[in-house]
């Protein structure tokens, strides 16, 4: 599947973040995974890489991207940093509240200090999510 065609699957408050977070951020990334079928969530959480339910998968609420420097992934967490300010950034542009699995449940729209400070403050349980973003829907 082509990244258009992951993005065209896409919640459309999403697609908006994306165009928009492509347009302002310096680090090449791409879409690498989107809206996902119950088997493939499934087979995610029996391989321990997933153990949300992620309804917001299901619902085409969230992707997984992949940052790329002269057409290599990478996968350091200050380039990811960097993604995530384009995110938060996007999130503002366009009016939607977003979240960094990078920060667990923060909403990147009610912070406006750096992205390191944002981290900082996070206490993990688990590994941090660095390529994944969500639409923010308070619960």
């Amino acid at each position: 599947m082509t990244e258009q065609e992951i993005i065209e699957q896409l919640h459309p408050d999403l697609q908006k973040v994306i165009e928009n977070a492509k347009g302002i951020c310096e680090v090449p990334f791409k879409v690498v995974e989107g809206k996902r079928s119950k088997y493939r969530q499934d087979l995610l959480w029996y391989k321990g890489e997933d153990m949300s339910d992620q309804t917001s998968r299901s619902l085409g609420c969230a992707i997984t991207v992949c940052a790329y420097l002269d057409d290599i992934p990478c996968f350091g967490l200050e380039i990811y940093m960097e993604i995530a300010d384009a995110f938060r950034y996007a999130g503002q542009n366009t009016k939607v509240d977003i979240m960094w699995g990078g920060t667990g449940k923060i909403n990147l729209s009610e912070h406006h200090e750096l992205m390191d400070k944002i981290y900082e403050k996070v206490e993990f349980t688990i590994r941090p999510r660095i390529h994944h973003f969500e639409l923010y829907y308070e619960k």
